[in-house]
């Protein structure tokens, strides 16, 4: 049976994190980014907002991914783009980059599907002193119950849930000095803004019937799970 990353990855959808490409845009426009600067996509997806970054600011980009159909779209894309963008398989556990590479790095609903306090170690190593870390990330806004942290963590293949305080707490075991979370002012689980497909040419029936889940959870979990934006600088 297919996960939900395989649901992501088949149907090929760009933008899948709360708030879509467009709070993307908002959160890099506020940045002041260079073409001199290089940037990391960790969990990049079909190459949405890597390709978005190169095409704006000119910056170099890497962007990381694991699932093969992900990479397999995101390659499309940057071809289609003709964009420079440098395509890595690798885990974001452990990262194939020099210590201090980075600028920047950003994660939109990654660290929320990994070993977080790995990632969150990894991310400290290979960014500059000065660098910004960027995520968005699914948050806990009131207690859940065990059965229903049963239920999301099964179903979106999650490894842990956590709210802000948690969040805060793992940047800065991570070794971090700097660390703002934000709450943008939409919910976390309502429609995106701007939704793009990309679909594979077959897809499981029991692919196609975790949309319809999707969309049971959105309703059934509305208040108890929001979003936040995670800033860390070293």
């Amino acid at each position: 049976m297919g996960s939900y990353l395989d649901f992501l990855a088949l149907y090929g959808i760009g933008g899948a994190h709360p708030g879509g490409i467009l709070l993307t845009k908002e959160l890099m426009f506020r940045e002041e980014i260079t073409d001199g600067m290089s940037i990391l996509d960790i969990g990049c997806g079909t190459g949405q907002t890597a390709v978005f970054i190169k095409e704006m600011f000119g910056s170099r980009v890497v962007a990381l991914e694991n699932h093969p159909v992900m990479l397999e779209k995101a390659g499309k894309r940057i071809l289609a783009a003709g964009a420079e963008v440098q395509l890595i398989n690798g885990q974001a556990e452990e990262m194939p980059f020099a210590n201090q590479e980075f600028d920047l790095i950003t994660s939109e609903s990654v660290l929320s599907f990994v070993d977080q306090k790995l990632v969150l170690s990894e991310v400290e190593r290979i960014l500059k002193p000065g660098g910004l870390f960027l995520a968005v990330e699914m948050t806990v806004e009131q207690e859940l119950s065990s059965e229903a942290r049963k239920e999301l963590s099964t179903f979106y293949g999650v490894r842990h849930l956590l709210n802000e305080k948690e969040w805060q707490k793992c940047a800065e075991a991570a070794g971090f000095t700097i660390v703002e979370i934000d709450k943008p002012d939409f919910p976390m689980l309502s429609p995106e803004p701007v939704i793009e497909f990309d679909l594979s040419e077959e897809i499981p029936d029991d692919i196609h019937d975790m949309l319809d889940r999707h969309e049971e959870y959105l309703k059934k979990y509305k208040d108890q799970l929001g979003v936040r934006i995670i800033k860390c600088r070293k």
